[in-house]
Protein backbone atom coordinates (compact mmCIF):
# COMPACT_ATOMS: atom_id res chain seq x y z
CA UNK A 1 0.00 0.00 0.00
CA UNK A 2 1.35 3.94 -0.86
CA UNK A 3 1.25 5.46 1.87
CA UNK A 4 -0.86 8.68 1.94
CA UNK A 5 1.54 11.03 2.58
CA UNK A 6 3.41 10.20 -0.65
CA UNK A 7 0.38 10.41 -2.27
CA UNK A 8 -0.15 13.97 -0.79
CA UNK A 9 3.54 15.35 -1.49
CA UNK A 10 3.19 14.05 -5.47
CA UNK A 11 0.16 15.90 -5.59
CA UNK A 12 1.77 18.57 -4.05
CA UNK A 13 4.60 18.48 -7.16
CA UNK A 14 2.63 18.66 -10.04
CA UNK A 15 1.45 22.56 -9.95
CA UNK A 16 4.88 23.48 -9.06
CA UNK A 17 5.91 21.71 -11.91
CA UNK A 18 3.82 23.49 -13.84
CA UNK A 19 4.81 26.92 -12.64
CA UNK A 20 8.21 25.83 -13.31
CA UNK A 21 7.71 24.90 -17.38
CA UNK A 22 5.19 27.49 -18.14
CA UNK A 23 6.18 30.62 -16.54
CA UNK A 24 10.22 30.32 -16.41
CA UNK A 25 10.48 28.95 -20.18
CA UNK A 26 12.69 32.26 -20.68
CA UNK A 27 12.55 33.23 -24.21
CA UNK A 28 12.07 31.11 -27.41
CA UNK A 29 10.83 30.91 -30.92
CA UNK A 30 8.07 28.14 -29.26
CA UNK A 31 4.68 30.11 -27.77
CA UNK A 32 4.87 30.83 -24.52
CA UNK A 33 2.03 30.42 -21.74
CA UNK A 34 1.12 33.97 -21.54
CA UNK A 35 1.66 35.95 -18.09
CA UNK A 36 -0.71 35.77 -15.49
CA UNK A 37 -2.51 33.12 -16.99
CA UNK A 38 -4.13 31.28 -14.04
CA UNK A 39 -3.78 27.40 -14.28
CA UNK A 40 -5.66 25.17 -12.13
CA UNK A 41 -4.77 21.15 -11.48
CA UNK A 42 -6.18 18.19 -9.36
CA UNK A 43 -4.88 15.03 -9.23
CA UNK A 44 -6.61 11.61 -8.80
CA UNK A 45 -5.14 7.89 -8.19
CA UNK A 46 -6.81 4.82 -7.33
CA UNK A 47 -4.34 2.00 -5.68
CA UNK A 48 -5.03 -1.43 -4.01
CA UNK A 49 -3.45 -2.79 -1.05
CA UNK A 50 -1.63 -6.66 -0.56
CA UNK A 51 -5.55 -7.96 0.90
CA UNK A 52 -7.48 -6.76 -2.32
CA UNK A 53 -8.54 -3.96 -0.86
CA UNK A 54 -9.29 -1.20 -3.56
CA UNK A 55 -8.68 2.64 -2.98
CA UNK A 56 -9.31 5.88 -4.83
CA UNK A 57 -7.97 9.36 -3.54
CA UNK A 58 -8.79 13.24 -4.96
CA UNK A 59 -5.87 15.74 -4.10
CA UNK A 60 -6.83 19.42 -3.59
CA UNK A 61 -6.97 21.61 -6.30
CA UNK A 62 -4.63 24.05 -6.50
CA UNK A 63 -3.86 27.03 -8.14
CA UNK A 64 -1.33 28.28 -9.79
CA UNK A 65 -0.09 31.81 -12.07
CA UNK A 66 2.13 31.85 -14.32
CA UNK A 67 4.59 34.72 -14.11
CA UNK A 68 5.75 37.56 -16.24
CA UNK A 69 8.98 36.34 -18.47
CA UNK A 70 10.74 39.30 -19.84
CA UNK A 71 12.56 38.53 -23.22
CA UNK A 72 14.22 40.86 -26.17
CA UNK A 73 15.88 40.53 -29.39
CA UNK A 74 17.52 42.88 -31.70
CA UNK A 75 18.16 41.90 -35.39
CA UNK A 76 20.20 41.80 -37.70
CA UNK A 77 23.85 41.35 -36.23
CA UNK A 78 26.17 42.01 -39.13
CA UNK A 79 24.08 39.61 -41.72
CA UNK A 80 22.64 40.05 -44.36
CA UNK A 81 24.23 43.55 -45.10
CA UNK A 82 22.26 46.38 -46.32
CA UNK A 83 23.10 47.71 -50.20
CA UNK A 84 26.09 49.18 -51.13
CA UNK A 85 26.76 52.68 -50.41
CA UNK A 86 28.70 55.72 -52.19
CA UNK A 87 30.79 58.64 -50.87
CA UNK A 88 28.64 61.24 -49.86
CA UNK A 89 25.53 59.56 -49.85
CA UNK A 90 22.83 61.05 -47.71
CA UNK A 91 19.49 59.20 -46.49
CA UNK A 92 21.01 55.71 -46.06
CA UNK A 93 18.36 53.90 -43.78
CA UNK A 94 19.23 51.32 -41.59
CA UNK A 95 16.55 49.53 -40.27
CA UNK A 96 16.51 47.01 -36.98
CA UNK A 97 13.44 44.86 -35.81
CA UNK A 98 13.08 44.42 -32.23
CA UNK A 99 10.86 42.36 -30.89
CA UNK A 100 9.14 41.29 -27.33
CA UNK A 101 10.09 37.39 -26.85
CA UNK A 102 8.54 37.70 -23.19
CA UNK A 103 5.73 36.34 -22.67
CA UNK A 104 3.49 39.56 -21.71
CA UNK A 105 2.98 42.82 -22.77
CA UNK A 106 5.94 44.95 -22.50
CA UNK A 107 7.69 48.14 -23.34
CA UNK A 108 11.12 48.97 -24.83
CA UNK A 109 13.52 52.05 -23.49
CA UNK A 110 16.14 53.85 -25.62
CA UNK A 111 18.99 55.43 -24.10
CA UNK A 112 18.32 60.09 -24.03
CA UNK A 113 20.32 61.80 -27.16
CA UNK A 114 20.46 58.61 -29.21
CA UNK A 115 23.29 57.30 -26.41
CA UNK A 116 21.38 54.13 -27.75
CA UNK A 117 22.50 53.84 -31.23
CA UNK A 118 26.63 54.21 -32.16
CA UNK A 119 28.39 54.56 -35.31
CA UNK A 120 31.97 53.27 -36.67
CA UNK A 121 33.29 53.73 -40.01
CA UNK A 122 33.02 57.04 -42.34
CA UNK A 123 29.17 57.95 -41.55
CA UNK A 124 27.91 60.64 -39.39
CA UNK A 125 24.10 59.44 -38.18
CA UNK A 126 21.36 62.43 -38.53
CA UNK A 127 18.03 60.95 -37.40
CA UNK A 128 16.70 57.72 -35.64
CA UNK A 129 13.21 57.06 -34.85
CA UNK A 130 11.08 54.06 -33.96
CA UNK A 131 8.95 53.61 -37.53
CA UNK A 132 5.13 54.03 -35.60
CA UNK A 133 3.44 53.50 -39.22
CA UNK A 134 6.03 50.95 -40.44
CA UNK A 135 6.33 53.08 -43.43
CA UNK A 136 10.14 52.39 -43.58
CA UNK A 137 10.61 55.80 -44.18
CA UNK A 138 11.02 58.78 -41.70
CA UNK A 139 8.05 60.93 -40.89
CA UNK A 140 6.52 63.24 -38.07
CA UNK A 141 4.00 60.17 -36.83
CA UNK A 142 7.32 58.44 -35.70
CA UNK A 143 8.91 58.17 -32.47
CA UNK A 144 12.37 60.20 -31.84
CA UNK A 145 14.99 58.41 -30.21
CA UNK A 146 18.20 60.71 -31.23
CA UNK A 147 17.35 63.63 -30.29
CA UNK A 148 15.08 63.65 -26.62
CA UNK A 149 16.82 65.09 -24.06
CA UNK A 150 15.61 61.99 -22.01
CA UNK A 151 15.07 58.14 -22.10
CA UNK A 152 12.32 57.23 -24.38
CA UNK A 153 10.04 54.52 -23.89
CA UNK A 154 7.77 52.76 -26.43
CA UNK A 155 4.18 51.80 -26.58
CA UNK A 156 3.28 48.78 -25.68
CA UNK A 157 4.73 45.86 -27.36
CA UNK A 158 2.28 42.25 -27.11
CA UNK A 159 4.00 39.10 -26.48
CA UNK A 160 6.11 38.05 -29.81
CA UNK A 161 5.57 41.45 -31.47
CA UNK A 162 8.01 43.53 -32.97
CA UNK A 163 8.66 47.43 -33.76
CA UNK A 164 11.28 48.81 -36.48
CA UNK A 165 13.71 50.94 -35.88
CA UNK A 166 15.12 53.24 -38.48
CA UNK A 167 18.53 54.71 -38.57
CA UNK A 168 19.30 57.33 -41.08
CA UNK A 169 22.78 57.98 -42.29
CA UNK A 170 24.83 60.23 -44.22
CA UNK A 171 28.16 58.69 -45.68
CA UNK A 172 31.29 61.01 -45.58
CA UNK A 173 32.25 62.00 -49.15
CA UNK A 174 35.84 61.20 -48.41
CA UNK A 175 35.23 57.76 -47.87
CA UNK A 176 36.86 55.15 -49.62
CA UNK A 177 35.86 51.91 -51.64
CA UNK A 178 35.61 48.42 -49.20
CA UNK A 179 35.46 50.65 -45.77
CA UNK A 180 32.78 49.69 -43.95
CA UNK A 181 29.81 51.62 -42.15
CA UNK A 182 28.58 49.98 -39.17
CA UNK A 183 25.43 51.09 -36.84
CA UNK A 184 24.94 49.30 -33.66
CA UNK A 185 21.56 49.24 -31.58
CA UNK A 186 21.96 48.70 -27.97
CA UNK A 187 25.16 47.59 -26.33
CA UNK A 188 24.89 43.85 -24.66
CA UNK A 189 27.29 41.83 -24.44
CA UNK A 190 29.00 38.88 -24.92
CA UNK A 191 29.08 36.44 -28.30
CA UNK A 192 26.39 37.03 -30.57
CA UNK A 193 23.59 36.80 -31.05
CA UNK A 194 23.36 39.59 -28.25
CA UNK A 195 19.73 38.83 -27.49
CA UNK A 196 18.02 38.00 -23.94
CA UNK A 197 20.68 39.49 -21.74
CA UNK A 198 20.63 40.47 -18.45
CA UNK A 199 20.29 44.01 -17.94
CA UNK A 200 23.36 45.73 -16.93
CA UNK A 201 22.66 49.18 -16.71
CA UNK A 202 25.41 50.84 -19.22
CA UNK A 203 25.69 53.33 -21.35
CA UNK A 204 23.89 52.59 -24.65
CA UNK A 205 21.06 50.46 -23.69
CA UNK A 206 18.36 49.14 -25.10
CA UNK A 207 15.75 47.42 -22.53
CA UNK A 208 12.53 46.50 -21.41
CA UNK A 209 10.95 48.21 -19.07
CA UNK A 210 8.46 46.54 -17.13
CA UNK A 211 9.18 44.27 -13.66
CA UNK A 212 9.15 40.53 -14.33
CA UNK A 213 10.56 36.97 -12.44
CA UNK A 214 13.60 37.24 -14.66
CA UNK A 215 14.01 40.83 -14.43
CA UNK A 216 15.18 43.54 -17.34
CA UNK A 217 16.96 42.32 -20.29
CA UNK A 218 18.51 44.23 -22.70
CA UNK A 219 19.94 43.29 -26.22
CA UNK A 220 22.02 44.25 -29.48
CA UNK A 221 22.03 44.46 -33.15
CA UNK A 222 24.40 45.77 -35.58
CA UNK A 223 24.38 46.54 -39.16
CA UNK A 224 26.95 46.60 -41.78
CA UNK A 225 27.02 48.67 -45.35
CA UNK A 226 30.32 48.68 -47.40
CA UNK A 227 31.12 51.66 -49.86
CA UNK A 228 31.11 51.05 -53.29
CA UNK A 229 33.86 51.69 -56.12
CA UNK A 230 32.02 54.60 -57.70
CA UNK A 231 28.78 55.96 -57.03
CA UNK A 232 25.08 54.95 -58.31
CA UNK A 233 23.87 57.18 -60.89
CA UNK A 234 20.61 58.55 -60.91
CA UNK A 235 18.85 58.43 -63.99
CA UNK A 236 15.59 60.17 -64.79
CA UNK A 237 13.83 58.68 -67.71
CA UNK A 238 11.58 60.44 -70.31
CA UNK A 239 9.69 58.73 -73.21
CA UNK A 240 7.75 61.04 -75.64
CA UNK A 241 4.30 60.10 -73.81
CA UNK A 242 5.67 59.93 -69.80
CA UNK A 243 7.76 60.33 -67.85
CA UNK A 244 9.09 57.39 -65.67
CA UNK A 245 9.89 57.45 -61.86
CA UNK A 246 14.16 57.81 -61.32
CA UNK A 247 16.06 54.76 -61.79
CA UNK A 248 19.03 53.81 -59.76
CA UNK A 249 21.49 52.16 -62.06
CA UNK A 250 23.85 50.08 -60.49
CA UNK A 251 27.41 49.65 -61.07
CA UNK A 252 27.87 47.51 -64.10
CA UNK A 253 24.98 48.35 -65.76
CA UNK A 254 24.92 48.88 -69.67
CA UNK A 255 23.26 52.70 -69.86
CA UNK A 256 22.35 54.18 -73.43
CA UNK A 257 21.75 57.45 -73.88
CA UNK A 258 20.09 59.34 -77.13
CA UNK A 259 19.64 62.97 -77.77
CA UNK A 260 17.29 64.85 -80.09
Amino acid sequence: MIPSSLLKLKFLFLPALLLLTLGLSGSSAQAQTAGGTIISNQASATYSDGVGGNYATVSNTVTVTVANVSGLTITPDLSPDIANVAPGQTGVLYHFVVTNTGNFTDQVSFESGGASIRIAGPGTVVAAVVDVDNSNTINGGDTDIYTSGSAVTSANINAGNTVNVLVSVTISGAATAAQTVVVTLGDAAGPSPYDDRVFADTANDVQTVNPSVNGLREARGDIRATVDNDPLVLLTMHSLYNRRPDYAAARGDLVNFCTG
